[in-house]
């Protein structure tokens, strides 16, 4: 059975409706929908191809174990810092790289994560390049998550021309979580690493 309304609960009832229909998307204007252009669509597919690609190389050598999930945060994690150190030494992954507090970071490596299974084309990570392909190797493998992070800190900043002294001090002034003593190690293991090397890519 309804139970009547008066005039002032019926007028907030349609005042109440209304609000909630501009919330809703169908209320809201449509705009135009944009397909990405052929060329967009097969930069897109190579870039996702090299970075798939690259995961492969590093299972193929040793550097990941398991079962190649990039279902964990941790391997999420790992694969922006693995990835940031690769473009470094030359691998064409096309992505931009932004310094969080943790280290490098992709959003639009982010996503590509998500298209996974869609890894047709691209570049094969150092082909015919065996001395960044061993520097890669030394870099990230086996290392852990904030070894990973100041990795990337100390690929850039030596790319930047840093020294020592200046690199641990900005990324302690970045992340006072990051000893002084470890930062230093991984700044010095960097440029170790990419002796024999052609340098780092821009």
């Amino acid at each position: 059975m309804r139970t009547s309304q008066s005039p002032a609960q019926a007028g907030a009832r349609r005042a109440g409706a209304r609000c909630i229909g501009r919330m809703l998307p169908s209320a809201l204007p449509e705009e135009p929908a944009t397909r990405p252009t052929p060329a967009l669509s097969a930069e897109g597919a190579a870039r996702r191809g090299t970075l798939f690609r690259l995961v492969n190389h590093m299972h193929r050598t040793g550097i990941l174990g398991g079962d190649g999930t990039l279902d964990r945060l941790e391997a999420q994690n790992a694969l922006q810092k693995q990835a940031y150190v690769a473009q470094r030494l030359g691998v064409p992954l096309g992505y931009a790289f932004e310094f969080m507090d943790n280290g490098a970071f992709s959003a639009g490596l982010a996503a590509d994560i998500y298209y996974r299974m869609c890894a047709a084309g691209g570049t094969e990570p150092f082909a015919g390049d065996p001395a960044s392909s061993g520097a890669f190797a030394r870099l990230v493998g086996g290392m852990g998550a904030y070894w990973l992070q100041v990795t990337t800190f100390a690929l850039d900043g030596r790319h930047a021309g840093e020294s020592r002294g200046e690199f641990v001090d900005r990324v302690r002034r970045t992340n006072p979580e990051y000893e002084k003593a470890m930062a230093g190690q991984v700044f010095d293991h960097v440029g170790d690493c990419l002796a024999g090397t052609g340098g780092m890519a821009p």
